[in-house]
């Protein structure tokens, strides 16, 4: 029973975070047992619940082809706030070629007034807008691909 028990403790803490998810209720309980335990209730990186709804990448001057602007709407699907993913911004020539990736963390792309913490709420969406300086690539298309790094 002792060992049972055990294993059931062990589960209840590796898998605090997804239980929290389908347990809302269960937060105070974990909440004092990682006070007791000093350790942390992290967001869930639900990466199957977000997605680009729309991005472009466009020049800001035609006159300084090497300076760009990139917005994209990211949503979250998921009914509880969820970490902010990175994502991978890949320009690509007009042969489809990649001509060079960049990989974006959240301290990156959120506004100033943006909790990073707190995460991005459920049902919500969040604008990203960066501005760039490609220098002498010349990019015919872009990709974008959200993730969460190991």
């Amino acid at each position: 029973m002792l060992l049972l028990l055990g294993v059931l403790v062990q589960t209840g803490f590796i898998f605090r975070t997804a239980i929290l998810v389908n347990v809302p209720q269960a937060k105070p309980v974990y909440e004092q047992v990682c006070r007791w335990l000093s350790c942390e209730i992290g967001l869930p990186r639900l990466a199957d619940q977000l997605n680009i709804d729309a991005s472009d990448l466009q020049l800001i001057d035609p006159g300084k082809p090497n300076l760009v602007k990139l917005t994209a709407l990211v949503r979250n699907r998921a009914r509880v706030a969820v970490e902010y993913p990175a994502f991978e911004l890949t320009l690509t020539n007009a042969r489809e070629q990649v001509v060079a990736r960049r990989v974006f963390v959240p301290a990156e792309y959120l506004a100033g007034d943006v909790q990073e913490d707190r995460g991005l709420p459920g049902r919500q969406e969040l604008a990203v807008n960066l501005y760039l300086d490609t220098g002498a690539l010349r990019a015919a298309g872009y990709r974008i691909y959200l993730f969460y790094p190991s």
